[in-house]
C-alpha cells in the first residue's frame, strides 16, 4: 500500500507471501486479493492512525474461478456491499460460461404459478 496522491511517502506491506488482484470492502475495513497458493485472502486494516494490518484470513479456494493476468492489479471478481458474497467466474472446461439471471425470484414465481 501506498498513499495517494503522496505514493513516495510510505509503503506498507499487506500480504505476506505475494497476492495480486486487490479489491477493497465497500466499508474499506478489509483488503482482498488472491495469494500465490490462490485462495482468496482477506487482510483486515486500520486505518485511524497511519494504516496497519490487523489481521490476514483465508477465505476459500479460488482455483476453479477466472484469474486475472499475473501482472495485472485488475480483480476477475467483484465484492457484495456487505463484502459476505463475491461474484466470480467458474472455470468449465475448456470454456467458460458466464450465466446472468436479472430478475430471479419473479421468474421463479412464474416458473411455479405455471406449473
Amino acid at each position: 500500500m501506498r498513499p495517494f496522491p503522496n505514493i513516495d511517502d510510505d509503503k506498507r506491506q499487506v500480504s505476506t507471501e505475494g497476492g495480486s488482484e486487490p479489491k477493497w470492502s465497500r466499508d474499506g475495513e478489509e483488503l482482498f486479493y488472491k495469494n500465490l497458493d490462490r485462495n482468496l485472502v482477506a487482510a483486515r486494516v486500520d486505518s485511524r492512525a497511519g494504516f496497519s494490518v490487523t489481521g490476514r484470513e483465508v477465505l476459500f479456494p479460488v482455483r476453479d474461478y477466472q484469474a486475472g493476468d499475473e501482472f495485472c492489479c485488475h480483480p476477475t471478481y467483484d465484492v457484495s456491499p456487505d463484502g459476505q458474497r463475491f461474484l466470480m467466474i467458474r472455470r468449465s472446461g475448456s470454456q467458460s460460461e458466464l450465466i446472468f439471471v436479472q430478475s430471479l425470484f419473479e421468474e421463479l414465481k412464474t416458473k411455479a404459478e405455471n406449473r
